[in-house]
């Protein structure tokens, strides 16, 4: 995007932070990520981890790439290697995925995204459907969920009393938003849900 296409100083500082961002990525994926998973993750000693069978983490992705890459290890970093990842995708991008993370088959299990007619009509509205469909839900046979998605990251190792709660992320009302950028959910809501932090608008 050319300067002359941002026409406002808060548009330049968007992206600005947003190219800040990914740059962050893309040097955190070459210069650690990579070699780490490289050097540890298909090692005989990560057989030995144990992964927590009543937490996930889901990521529904039709992108892959270097932001994806970067998503999936810092998340098992973050959480240790503590919790197994589902990474939802097209029909067409599965095979893609499964080659991508073959090596990390102990952490990632990739699916197709459920009821996809065609990958091109896969957008930000099929997407908001997608978490909110029950059905969807109830195929994660874990009992907590930590979702996540690619233009955000963990920035320090989880704290997995979070898991303690049915539910932690955007609350379900137009009059608040939350600075907490973790989500979790649970397929069960039988419990009063909490939200936490709240901040009004």
């Amino acid at each position: 995007m050319s300067l002359e296409a941002l026409s406002t100083p808060a548009d330049c500082i968007h992206k600005y932070n947003e190219n800040r961002f990914h740059h962050h990525c893309q040097y955190t994926l070459d210069n650690f990520l990579l070699p780490w998973a490289y050097e540890h993750l298909s090692c005989n000693e990560s057989q030995n981890i144990l992964i927590d069978n009543q937490c996930c983490a889901v990521i529904v992705e039709t992108r892959v790439n270097k932001q994806l890459e970067f998503a999936i290890l810092n998340t098992l970093l973050m959480t240790r290697l503590k919790i197994r990842i589902i990474l939802f995708t097209t029909a067409s991008q599965k095979e893609t995925c499964e080659k991508r993370f073959h090596t990390l088959t102990n952490w990632i299990e990739v699916r197709e995204i459920p009821n996809l007619q065609d990958d091109e009509t896969f957008n930000v509205s099929n997407y908001n459907h997608l978490l909110l469909d029950k059905s969807f839900w109830e195929q994660i046979h874990f009992k907590q969920c930590l979702v996540f998605q690619t233009d955000g990251m963990l920035i320090e190792p989880l704290d997995f009393a979070f898991f303690q709660y049915e539910y932690i992320g955007a609350p379900w009302t137009p009059d608040y938003y939350t600075t907490q950028v973790l989500t979790l959910y649970s397929p069960d809501l039988s419990n009063e849900i909490a939200v936490y932090p709240l901040t009004r608008k």
